[in-house]
């Protein structure tokens, strides 16, 4: 699995915020059960976009994964990019996981289903 934290036109806070960089790759490890060895994650960052309603900033970030010839994206938004991270991989792992259950034949989801009964998987 490779990550990726490349953006055009980034804001300029996200890319040499070493803290936020290891936060994203400690929660990226979440998805990683359902991607393969040759999928990758983008998180991409834009600059700060004005909410009209109250004047004030809120934060957006993507994450966009490619899984073969697929591609999912999902957005999110906080007051905070790190809260912003946690809502675009709230909706990513959804996506994740119905493309997972949609994609994999169903022994094979039997298999991880009793590996993970018989303790051979952890469950965080």
């Amino acid at each position: 699995m490779n990550f990726n934290t490349d953006a055009h036109d980034s804001h300029p806070s996200a890319e040499n915020d070493p803290e936020l960089k290891a936060f994203i790759y400690q929660h990226l490890v979440d998805l990683q059960p359902y991607l393969a060895a040759e999928s990758q994650i983008a998180v991409l960052v834009p600059q700060t976009v004005l909410v009209d309603d109250d004047d004030e900033d809120e934060e957006s970030l993507s994450l966009v994964a490619t899984l073969g010839e697929y591609r999912l994206e999902a957005e999110g938004h906080g007051d905070d990019l790190y809260d912003a991270f946690l809502d675009a991989k709230k909706k990513m792992m959804v996506q994740l996981e119905d493309w997972y259950l949609n994609s994999i034949d169903t022994s094979e989801r039997d298999n991880d289903i009793q590996a993970v009964i018989e303790g051979r998987y952890l469950v965080h």
